[in-house]
Parts: C-alpha cells; sequence; structure tokens
C-alpha cells in the first residue's frame, strides 16, 4: 500500500483524518529513525521539550504505563501517553490523563501535521509510517497540552523503534526479556537485550523489571556502565500478594502489600505477573522521587485502584469469560498460571486465534495441560494472510483432543457457540478463554460491553 495520497485532498471530518492514517499501512515495519528524526526536526522537536518515562521490554510495557499514568494523574500531574497497539480504537494509543485523545482533537492534529508534510512535498520514502505519524502526532499533542509528564512505550525493540528520538527521558524502564519478534529483533535473548537496551541513555536512570533473565541482564550492566547510567533492578520480594478469596479477587482485584512502602494495595489487574509489573512501577517511582517527582501514598493507591488494561486476563464473570491478548511463549506460561489459580477446577472452553508468526506448539502445549477442557474453538483472524487458518489450527488440537475442535470463522460466532454449548451441558461453571491473538481479544470486548473496555465512554 502506498504511504502518500497522490492528490493532496482537504480533511474535514475524524472519518477522512482516520482514513488518512490507515492508508500509511498498519503492517508496515520499517525500523529507522531517519524519517522520524527529519520531520520532527521541520517540527521543531517538541519531543525535546517533554518530560519522558521511555518503557520499553517484551511483556508488560502497557501495565507498567497504564499503572504510572493512573498514580500520576492521581497525584495531579498532567499526563500524556502514547501506547500500542490499540485494541479497537486507533485513540487508545494516544492518551491524556488516561482518557483517550478526543475525536476533535484527533482530527485537528491529523489535519496540522498532514498540512506539514504536504507543505515540504517529502518523497514518497520519507513520509512516515502508520506507527511513527501516530508517534509524532503524540509528541506534538502531549507539547501542545503541556503535559507535565509524558509515559512512551516502545513499539518494537528499542535501538531503531521510533519512540527512541527522545535523546533525554527523566527515566527508562525495561520490564523484561523473552523471545519475541525474532524476524527483527534477533533469534538470542542476547540479541534482543541488545535491541531492548538501545533506549538507554546517557546519565539517564535506568529501571529494570524484576525478571529480566541474567544473560539479559548482563547486556543491560556493561551498556549502562559505557554510559554512565545509575540502573537498579526491582526486586521480586518487595510485593507480596495476601491471601484473598480467589472469587473475591475476580470481582475486585489482589491484595498486595508493598514491603518497601509499607502499605497495601489493591491491583484491580489479575495475574501473578501484574504483582511483578507493580514492583518495577512502585521502584520506578522511587526512582522519580529521587528526580522531585513526589507521588503520595494516597496517590499511588487510589491511581492504582482505577487501573485498567483490557484484554491482559481480563475477566467478564456475568458472561464467564476470561480474555487474554498474551500471544508470545512467556505471555502463554502467565495465562496458564492464571488459569490454574483461578479456574483450576472449572470446565474449559477454548477460544483461540493465532497469527502464523507466533509459537503454535507453545499454545497446544499450553492448552493440552489442563485435563478439564471441554472445547476447543479454532477462529479465522480478522487477516488471513496473517493468521493460521482455523482447519490449520482444528487439525493441531485435534491430536490432542480428539473430536473436541470446532473452526468458526469469527469470534463473533465463536461466543455463540460457546453460549449455546455451555448451556446445553449446564454448565454453570464453565469459562470461556479467548486467547492468542490480541486484536481477536479486542473485537471479543467490543461484543461485550458498550463501553470501551477502560471504563470510558465513547465520546
Amino acid at each position: 500500500m502506498t504511504t502518500i495520497i497522490d492528490s493532496k485532498k482537504p480533511i474535514t471530518s475524524y472519518e477522512e483524518a482516520l482514513s488518512f492514517v490507515e492508508s500509511l499501512d498498519i503492517s508496515a515495519t520499517k525500523l529507522g529513525l531517519s524519517r522520524i528524526r527529519r520531520i520532527l526536526e521541520r517540527l521543531e522537536n517538541p519531543q525535546n521539550e517533554l518530560s519522558i518515562i521511555h518503557i520499553g521490554g517484551t511483556n508488560g510495557k502497557g501495565s507498567v504505563s497504564a499503572m504510572l499514568t493512573q498514580v500520576l494523574t492521581a497525584e495531579g500531574y498532567r499526563v500524556g501517553t502514547f501506547v500500542s497497539p490499540h485494541l479497537y480504537d486507533i485513540r487508545e494509543r494516544i492518551q491524556l490523563d488516561g482518557r483517550w485523545i478526543s475525536k476533535t482533537d484527533f482530527m485537528n492534529e491529523v489535519v496540522s501535521l498532514y498540512e506539514v508534510l504536504w507543505q515540504y512535498e517529502l518523497p514518497q520514502d520519507e513520509w512516515p509510517t502508520y506507527f511513527e505519524f501516530l508517534n509524532i502526532l503524540a509528541f506534538r499533542y502531549f507539547y501542545r497540552q503541556q503535559v507535565d509528564m509524558a509515559v512512551l512505550e516502545v513499539g518494537l525493540g528499542g535501538r531503531l523503534d521510533s519512540t527512541n528520538v527522545v535523546e533525554k527521558p527523566v527515566l527508562s524502564i525495561i520490564t523484561g526479556i523473552a523471545k519475541d519478534h525474532q524476524e527483527h529483533l534477533g533469534s538470542s535473548i542476547t540479541a534482543i537485550a541488545g535491541e531492548k537496551a538501545g533506549i538507554i541513555k546517557a546519565d539517564v536512570p535506568l529501571v529494570l523489571g524484576a525478571g529480566v533473565p541474567e544473560e539479559a541482564l548482563k547486556v543491560m550492566q556493561e551498556k549502562s556502565k559505557r554510559l554512565n547510567v545509575s540502573w537498579v533492578q526491582a526486586s521480586q520480594e518487595r510485593c507480596k500478594r495476601l491471601e484473598n478469596k480467589v472469587s473475591d479477587e475476580l470481582s475486585s482485584g489482589q491484595r498486595v502489600w508493598d514491603s518497601v512502602g509499607k502499605m497495601e494495595l489493591i491491583l484491580p489487574l489479575l495475574g501473578s505477573y501484574q504483582v511483578e509489573n507493580l514492583t518495577t512501577v512502585l521502584t520506578a517511582l522511587g526512582r522519580l522521587e529521587d528526580q522531585g517527582v513526589r507521588v503520595s501514598k494516597e496517590s499511588i493507591k487510589g491511581g492504582l485502584a482505577k487501573v485498567r488494561w483490557p484484554a491482559r486476563f481480563h475477566y467478564f464473570e456475568t458472561q464467564k469469560l476470561l480474555i487474554d491478548g498474551g500471544h508470545n511463549a512467556q505471555g502463554f506460561q502467565a495465562l496458564q498460571t492464571g488459569i490454574q489459580r483461578y479456574f483450576g477446577e472449572s470446565p474449559l472452553f477454548w477460544l483461540v486465534s493465532l497469527r502464523n508468526n507466533r509459537p503454535l506448539d507453545t499454545l497446544v502445549n499450553m492448552v493440552s495441560s489442563f485435563e478439564n477442557s471441554v472445547k476447543i474453538y479454532c477462529i479465522a483472524g480478522p487477516n488471513p494472510s496473517l493468521y493460521f487458518p482455523s482447519i490449520v489450527l482444528a487439525e493441531r488440537f485435534e491430536h490432542v483432543f480428539p473430536n473436541k475442535t470446532r473452526c468458526f470463522k469469527d469470534i463473533r460466532s465463536a461466543l455463540c457457540a460457546f453460549e449455546s454449548e455451555r448451556l446445553m451441558i449446564g454448565g454453570v461453571d464453565c469459562v470461556g478463554l479467548i486467547c492468542g491473538s490480541l486484536y481477536t481479544a479486542g473485537d471479543a470486548i467490543q461484543l461485550l460491553t458498550a463501553t470501551n473496555g477502560t471504563g470510558q465512554k465513547e465520546s
């Protein structure tokens, strides 16, 4: 798909603005900073005027971003947040104080940037990609909104990701390192760590997640030493989940004790890995405090209580559906642990879709570890060229679960079948598990709720 409009046409509505951005091709992956740097220079580098927390890592970036945003907002800071991907609305990617950019502001920012690109008559190969355009838009929007802090999530890798145009963040965070996007980042943990470590900047404090493996930690340490970076790794011992009824956790969240802050916290996000992410956030807040960014215990408690991060071990109690967008080996392991804790005795229906560059064997092995599985619904992905066909998924699962697999063209039909079959077997305790694809997870959430999944009403 071309990334340039052949003849300039004025953008006069939100729908036209959205159409233009989508014409930039969401599937384009062109790592490198030359394009975005040239454009930002012509815009007088708004990113250099922002106080930025730059967050990289394989898993956990979004959850850490969401927690930091809510806690800093609760303290009264004006916070801009840039995350990816979105589940169902492009505006999720650019937030102000935890709320999506409005349609009016989105349209105005797109129009402004669109006109700049035409003004400079950039050749086609210098036009930004979809991700770069939104990244630039976020920088300009946060600058115009005079945010006190911008929480910036890396899109892919770190070293060559467009967010890495940031020259001097106030804090760098790397949540964890695992194998993912190996076609772009390398096949080993060490190689991937080298790419992720690209966001480490000279003299900028660094926080590492507790789960960073030893071989990746060495890469981080070596680069930190070269750049005179003060770094700290979050301690897995800092936060402990307090005993609680599983039913209470599902409805109101996890109770967590912070041994450093000496306080009990309620974390609405489920899964033991979220406790680890919380430890990273609390450690990061400590490093921010060293720089004069004050956050009270009351703001930590109040902000965390408001955190929502849809499609990450996201349970819909009324429909008996768990939705999880994890799609790599580490994500599947975390999902397995959570299911064992919360639904280990429940009859399980699996609603599965998977991109064809994801580890199918790992997914099959994870599902096969549950003897209480009743059905495996294999769902075609939204883009046939990028997803395993449902029949391919079914053939793999049929070897483990003979006569238990079914194929579906989309998540809507699979959800209808789940509701029907659950009632037929009298399965009041049956649980449906939607997993394997973040985009399928987003489609499911849209079907299940009239709100946008983060507690916000549509505007």
